[in-house]
């Protein structure tokens, strides 16, 4: 075999060679759910080796598809994710995301744009090959309005590759709702209240008398 012929070969083999660098940005996500009062929305990395030489920097802006409020009218988004990931070189791999959840319209009526929940996970690639490690945010729910925020999930996971230390793939995900009180509820917790002040009403007449 020539030299020439042997160039071409350590060419070709080069780029298997070589740690392929993480994408700078995650696969568009997956809005599994899209809808004004639920969302589940999935980010995925494909699997690479990290050598962390270009790491994602800059906050990714991903809006959910629109939808036809419930109203009528032109379609609009409801949703949006605000991501951000970093790398750290080490022994594990260490990954961090910051991401928030919010409004882009209400789909209440007088709400307007705004961050619902905010999160910080950080994930590390410890264990055999195929072990998944994962991060999750717990949040109370927040009142707005006549409804409330409810956070189903939000969770970074990453699976350990082939290469020590190192992820083969991280995915992020993301659910939550909206839950309005049903006027029939509502009703009820009237009733509700109304009957316990006259209990202690009665009670009161009762040990005046």
């Amino acid at each position: 075999m020539g030299p020439r012929y042997l160039l071409l070969l350590f060419a070709l083999c080069l780029p298997l060679a070589t740690p392929t660098s993480v994408r700078a940005d995650p696969i568009m996500p997956d809005w599994i759910i899209n809808e004004p009062y639920r969302v589940l929305a999935d980010f995925t990395h494909p699997a690479v080796t990290m050598t962390h030489r270009d790491p994602p920097t800059g906050v990714l802006t991903f809006d959910s598809p629109p939808i036809v409020p419930p109203g009528g009218g032109p379609p609009v988004s409801f949703w949006q994710v605000l991501l951000s990931m970093s790398f750290v070189d080490d022994a594990p791999d260490v990954a961090t995301l910051t991401a928030s959840l919010q409004h882009i319209v209400g789909p209440d009526p007088g709400e307007g744009p705004g961050p619902i929940f905010t999160f910080g996970l950080i994930i590390a690639a410890v264990g055999p090959v195929g072990t998944v490690t994962t991060s999750q945010s717990v949040q109370p729910s927040q009142a707005h309005g006549q409804h409330l925020d409810e956070l189903i999930r939000a969770s970074f996971s990453g699976t350990v590759g082939p290469v020590v230390n190192n992820f083969a793939g991280i995915s992020f995900n993301v659910a939550a709702q909206h839950v309005v009180p049903e006027p029939y509820s509502l009703t009820l917790f009237g009733l509700g209240s109304l009957g316990l002040l006259g209990y202690g009403w009665r009670r009161r007449k009762r040990a005046t008398t």
